[in-house]
């Protein structure tokens, strides 16, 4: 059975029907990408082998074989040319940055009994989480976490929730000089969620945009036991506009819209993550995004300085400093 290029040619348009014209999102999780993959799979054998079950399995299985990888490549093909097209870029940030020490024993990994009482986590491995600062929690998905060390991709768990009141930043302009600064007014809460995951090191990925000035960097930490912990930044500039006119702000102004009365004011979109790795693999971790005025970066350096933690506190207007607070691992015995 030969697989002709009129056959892969429609199944590429086929593809395309299906998996190009509408609105795509990121394709950000593995466990989606393969099944995807198999959903392609599954529409190119209706088209380019229709009467496989007319052949005879063992004499044709050869070439099965091949029309099935030929059908992978151009599913697989068709996935990156999707991908290219989109505003940002998976990367695989952990699985470049952080490694094991030694490689667990996934055949006989147990489910992790995890419990919550008063304000500790007690991952029942030797390691504990106290939540230091909040004002209500919510474990109603933790009674139904069911993780173990593994090398599959099986997806982030809700550990539990966790909301605070912080005080409101609101943007002003100085009618005087049109500065553009931030002001504390009432306050609002905010949630942060836990999330633990068996394979935390080859599943987590994150989106790098291809904007010019963005950027993705690990900030490794010092070691809790034998416990990796650490931040992961992920960074895109973006610009506000100021209407004298409307007294308006906003972050998106049409060509035909830009004027030279219109001020523009740089700021970042950042998302925070603070990731702990256990020996086995397990990880846990929590996030906040949000914008915040001026531009920011960090040296290429692999090593994490006190400076770089300083210039994100003073960056977020201390929010990184709260979140690392939030959430405090150590050993039980400690």
């Amino acid at each position: 059975m030969n697989i002709s290029n009129e056959d892969l040619d429609n199944f590429s348009a086929k593809f395309d029907d299906l998996f190009e014209k509408p609105i795509v999102k990121a394709i950000d999780d593995k466990k989606i990408r393969y099944l995807l993959l198999l959903a392609v799979i599954a529409v190119s054998l209706s088209i380019v082998v229709p009467s496989l079950f007319a052949i005879q399995m063992a004499k044709n299985m050869p070439d099965i074989l091949e029309a099935t990888q030929k059908m992978m490549e151009s599913g697989q093909k068709a996935l990156d040319k999707i991908e290219a097209k989109q505003s940002w870029t998976d990367i695989e940030i952990l699985k470049e940055k952080v490694y094991l020490e030694h490689k667990p024993d996934y055949k006989h990994a147990k489910n992790y009994n995890i419990q919550f009482k008063g304000n500790t986590l007690d991952f029942g491995n030797g390691y504990i989480m106290k939540l230091t600062d909040f004002d209500e929690v919510d474990t109603s998905e933790l009674a139904d976490v069911r993780v173990k060390a593994t090398e599959d991709y099986l997806g982030d768990q809700r550990l539990l929730q966790i909301s605070k009141e912080y005080p409101f930043r609101m943007r002003e302009i100085d009618s005087d000089t049109q500065e553009l600064y931030e002001v504390e007014t009432d306050v609002e809460t905010e949630f942060f969620s836990l999330f633990i995951n068996g394979n935390i090191i080859d599943e987590l990925e994150v989106q790098k945009s291809k904007t010019e000035g963005s950027f993705v960097k690990v900030l490794p930490q010092d070691t809790i036991g034998e416990v990796k912990t650490g931040l992961i930044l992920t960074y895109e500039p973006h610009t506000t506009y100021y209407n004298p006119e409307t007294n308006v702000l906003t972050n998106k102004v049409s060509k035909d819209d830009m004027t030279p009365d219109i001020k523009e004011y740089p700021e970042g979109f950042l998302t925070i993550r603070k990731y702990w790795i256990f020996p086995d693999g397990v990880g846990v971790e929590t996030y906040m995004s949000s914008f915040y005025l001026g531009n920011f970066s960090l040296d290429e350096s692999s090593k994490t300085s006190q400076s770089d933690l300083e210039k994100l506190k003073t960056y977020t207007n201390g929010a990184s400093e709260r979140l690392e607070k939030l959430f405090v691992m150590s050993r039980r015995n400690d």
